[in-house]
């Protein structure tokens, strides 16, 4: 990523994007602190390929709390109120670690590459997509 746009980023910044998507997220605790998160989206974004499918935004865990099994229990909660079989994200290009994450839980490149314009350059995003089989859950 951009020095430029990491510069403008901050806890504080995330959290406020988090409090706008409390309806289609859920949070990961340790006692009283976030650890993790995870938003998503019942209907995918416009610039997703595959339809139909939902789509998962962000998955975030601090770095102390990853090869917890936290990333993968956000995602399967998240997975259980997605109305689509086919479930898309998008993950940044040479971000080695989420992608052997995602790899292992089952999602597949589709070869579609996002790029999105950010301060200090261009962010390329790889579309990665899983297919699930539907399920419902009260939470």
């Amino acid at each position: 990523m951009p020095d430029e746009f990491l510069a403008q980023r901050s806890i504080e910044k995330s959290f406020c994007s988090l409090n706008k998507a409390l309806d289609k997220s859920f949070l990961a605790f340790d006692g009283k602190r976030v650890i993790g998160f995870v938003i998503y989206e019942k209907a995918s974004s416009s610039y997703v390929s595959i339809k139909p499918s939902s789509e998962i935004q962000a998955l975030y865990v601090l770095k102390e709390y990853q090869h917890r099994k936290i990333g993968f229990d956000l995602l399967e909660t998240a997975f259980s109120c997605l109305p689509e079989k086919k479930i898309a994200l998008f993950v940044l290009k040479g971000n080695e670690t989420a992608i052997k994450f995602y790899q292992r839980i089952g999602f597949v490149f589709t070869g579609h590459v996002n790029y999105q314009e950010v301060a200090g350059g261009k962010l390329e995003e790889l579309e990665m997509v899983i297919s699930r089989e539907r399920r419902c859950s009260t939470l």
